[in-house]
């Protein structure tokens, strides 16, 4: 039995009655858990009722590997634990443990019954069951035993990339078992079997996942929707727009595509700009102030004279960045991440002091 001692549960539901109840996410006064095992939201003093299932989750990482979090690596593009491999366990537990150490906290479990829902379920087994052919339709065709799931579609309490992946892996699994020399399409048959249904379709009746088409974006259409009170761009394609001198306060561009766009002179102060790739962006004389940019993509960005002020870049890549003149007061950034980028005198560090130049 692991029981996480709920700071942050205590804390939220102090910071959410003395903000009234409106529901909304406000900085708290204090920083609470231990470093590793606390999650991104929760060091930049934004913590959710999901920061102690990340918590909860680290510490299953602790007691399967005997590592402290700070001692694992980590990948340099989402900013994820690698503790995969090191750990021997099952499929079905290692995609709960996944789901609890999602970076981002909507893909997260969200509240203790969520996660002791998918803990309860039972892990999916598999059956053997040989198909079975009225006389009337038995032609000589030998059919392949198909392989049974229970609960094959249920995949609701995975985080969306774990459901596309685990749909990808069955879809693959059944053309594998087709024999390689059958060239005319498999009569369709549905039996009844237990509780499901066991069913055979031809391949060309097998479809992909359904995509949704995602919505392309313009610099006017954005600029639109901004203005009409729309905050929430997550995930979005906005790769080479001209976005500069924009008033984008407050934005959430969580995991969207910026590369190559230019910003200059933009006001994404208070944004969410979390795994965003941001690669060879123009971001120069931007205000960045209070901006949440952790596991960003900032590599070739210029920032020249941007204001970072009390900005949020733990685990952001920095390399090849050019932060000449920019305000980096109180922000959130180690000196390996400077290191990788341009900095001169006029600089300022994250004490307060001027940089120098490389």
């Amino acid at each position: 039995v692991l029981i996480d001692f709920g700071a942050v549960k205590d804390h939220v539901n102090q910071t959410h009655i003395a903000s009234g109840g409106t529901g909304e996410t406000a900085f708290t006064n204090i920083s609470i858990g231990t470093s590793g095992f606390a999650p991104p939201e929760q060091m930049a003093l934004r913590p959710v009722y999901a920061s102690d299932i990340y918590a909860l989750g680290v510490t299953c990482i602790f007691l399967l590997t005997g590592k402290t979090p700070n001692s694992l690596g980590y990948d340099q593009i989402n900013g994820e634990i690698l503790w995969r491999p090191l750990v021997n366990i099952s499929d079905w537990f290692g995609e709960i443990l996944e789901k609890m150490l999602e970076v981002s906290v909507r893909h997260r479990f969200q509240s203790a019954e969520e996660l002791l829902t998918a803990l309860n379920k039972k892990e999916p087994k598999k059956k053997q069951v040989e198909p079975t052919l009225d006389n009337s339709l038995n032609t000589g065709l030998r059919e392949e035993p198909t392989i049974f799931h229970e609960n094959e579609n249920d995949f609701s309490w995975m985080s969306p990339h774990t459901q596309v992946a685990q749909r990808i892996r069955e879809r693959k699994t059944r053309l594998e078992k087709k024999p390689a020399a059958q060239s005319q399409p498999q009569m369709k048959m549905r039996k009844e079997v237990s509780k499901g249904y066991l069913t055979t379709v031809s391949p060309k009746k097998t479809t992909a996942l359904n995509s949704k088409t995602p919505e392309k974006w313009t610099a006017a259409t954005l600029r639109s929707a901004y203005a009409k009170g729309r905050r929430d761009f997550a995930d979005c394609n906005l790769s080479g727009l001209n976005l500069r001198n924009a008033k984008l306060s407050g934005i959430n561009f969580y995991g969207a595509n910026l590369y190559q766009s230019d910003l200059q002179g933009a006001d994404l102060s208070d944004s969410n700009l979390g795994h965003v790739n941001l690669a060879n962006t123009v971001l120069k004389n931007a205000n960045l102030t209070k901006a949440y940019l952790s596991t960003a993509s900032l590599t070739g960005c210029d920032l020249r004279d941007t204001d970072l002020t009390n900005a949020y870049l733990n685990g952001a890549n920095l390399r090849g960045a050019n932060l000449c003149g920019a305000n980096l007061t109180n922000a959130m950034v180690n000196d390996k991440q400077l290191d990788m980028a341009k900095t001169n005198w006029w600089t300022i560090l994250p004490n307060g002091k001027r940089g120098s130049g490389f």
